[in-house]
C-alpha cells in the first residue's frame, strides 16, 4: 500500500546530526551549480546491468519514484562510483540533433556510468534518438519515509562486500565496529560501488553478526546502523536515513514506490505535476582545493541557454555506453575526460 511522503523543510531543520564527519567537497559541488552537457539514449532496459549493480533484485525506492528516469552519469562526475544512486535535475532546451528532443525539466537516477561521456553529460536508459543540449544539477533523492538499504555480494564471515543503497545523498565513508578493540575501522570503496574490508587493516575474524556500521554522508552527517545477517544478493532494510538538508536542492516527494523490486522504473520527460523545482538562487561555486579539478570550460554556470543551435555537434547517436559490454566495469577517473568525439556546445544551462 502506498504511503504519503511528508517531508517539510522545517522538520528537516529540526534534525541535527549528533556527529560531524568529513565533508566530500567534490560530491557537494554537484549540488551547488549547473553543468552543461549532452543527453543521449542507450535503450530501454539498459539499466539492468552496468557499474552500479542494482540488479538483482532491482532499483531502490529512490530510483522508482514517480517521474524518475534512469541514466548513466559521465565518468568525470561519477567519482569512481561514489555517484551511484545520486539524483539529478535535468533541463533540456530542445536544441540538438535527432528525433527525440529533451525539453523542459525532468529528474534522473544514476545507475550506471557512461565512459565516453564528458562532464555534464547523461546517457538515458530508454529508447530515443539524438544528442541534445542539457544542464544538470544534483538534487537530494526522493527517499520519502524509506530507509537506507544494504546488499551483500560474495560475503561471508571472513570477507565483506557491501552495497549502500537508497541514500538521500551519497555515503562517502563507511566503517565497521570491532567489538574486541572497541573501535570503528574504515572499509575500502570499490570501483563497482561497494565497500569491502581493507587489507591494510587488521580485522577481527570470523566476523560476528549483528554488524555495527557507521556511515558518513557527503555533507558530513554521521549515522550508525546494525545489520543482523550476511545474506548475499538480497536487499536488507536499514533503520536510518540521511536527513533532508535544507541547504541542498531537493525534489518534493509525493508517494512511496514501496520496497525494492524488479519492477520497471518510471520514466517521463516531464516531472510529476507536484514536483518542486530546485532553488534558482544557487550559490557561486568555489570548490575546495581537495575537490577534483575540472576543466575551465566545464565550470558551472547560471547563464541562460542560447537559442541558437550549435553547428559543429557530432552526428546523432543513440549509443553512448560500450554496446559490446554494457555491464563491464570501466577504468574510471576523476581527472581526465572520456574518449567520445569532440563536442561543439553552446553555453546552455538552466
Amino acid at each position: 500500500m502506498a504511503h504519503l511522503w511528508v517531508l517539510l523543510i522545517s522538520t528537516a531543520a529540526a534534525v541535527t546530526p549528533t556527529l560531524q564527519g568529513d565533508i566530500d567537497t567534490q560530491i557537494l559541488r554537484l549540488y551547488q551549480g549547473n553543468f552543461n552537457g549532452d543527453a543521449t539514449y542507450y535503450g530501454e532496459g539498459s539499466n539492468r546491468g552496468g557499474l552500479c549493480q542494482y540488479f538483482p533484485p532491482g532499483l531502490p525506492p529512490a530510483g522508482r519514484a514517480p517521474g524518475m528516469r534512469s541514466a548513466a552519469l559521465n565518468s568525470r562526475q561519477i567519482y569512481n562510483s561514489m555517484g551511484c544512486g545520486m539524483c539529478f535535475k535535468v533541463h533540456g532546451t530542445g536544441d540538438g540533433l535527432g528525433q527525440t528532443p529533451v525539453v523542459g525539466d525532468s529528474y534522473a537516477f544514476v545507475d550506471d556510468v557512461c565512459p565516453e561521456c564528458h562532464e555534464g553529460d547523461l546517457d538515458f536508459s530508454e529508447d530515443g534518438d539524438g544528442r541534445w543540449d542539457i544542464g544538470i544539477q544534483a538534487v537530494q533523492c526522493p527517499v520519502g519515509d524509506s530507509n537506507i538499504e544494504y546488499k551483500f555480494q560474495g560475503s561471508h564471515q571472513w570477507y565483506i562486500k557491501l552495497q549502500i543503497r537508497n541514500h538521500r545523498i551519497p555515503i562517502t565513508h563507511l566503517e565497521l565496529f570491532q567489538k574486541k578493540m572497541k573501535t570503528f575501522l574504515p572499509l575500502k570503496h570499490t570501483l563497482d560501488g561497494f565497500w569491502e574490508l581493507d587489507d591494510n587493516q587488521i580485522w577481527e575474524k570470523p566476523l560476528e553478526v549483528p554488524l555495527t556500521i557507521r556511515l558518513t554522508a557527503a555533507n558530513g552527517e554521521v549515522l550508525e546502523d546494525s545489520v543482523d545477517a550476511i545474506k548475499n544478493d538480497v536487499v536488507i532494510q536499514g533503520s536510518v536515513q540521511v536527513s533532508l538538508d535544507p541547504s541542498l536542492p531537493s525534489m518534493k516527494e509525493t508517494s512511496n514506490p514501496g520496497p525494492t523490486s524488479t519492477g520497471k522504473p518510471g520514466g517521463s520527460l516531464k516531472p510529476n505535476s507536484s514536483t518542486k523545482s530546485i532553488t534558482t538562487n544557487k550559490p557561486t561555486i568555489a570548490p575546495s582545493s581537495t575537490a577534483a579539478k575540472s576543466p575551465t570550460t566545464d565550470k558551472p554556470t547560471t547563464n541562460k541557454p542560447t537559442t541558437n543551435k550549435p553547428t559543429n555537434k557530432p552526428a546523432t547517436t543513440t549509443k553512448r555506453r560500450n554496446a559490446d559490454s554494457p555491464t563491464a566495469t570501466p577504468a574510471l577517473t576523476t581527472t581526465s575526460p572520456g574518449t567520445s568525439k569532440a563536442r561543439g556546445l553552446s553555453s546552455s544551462g538552466f
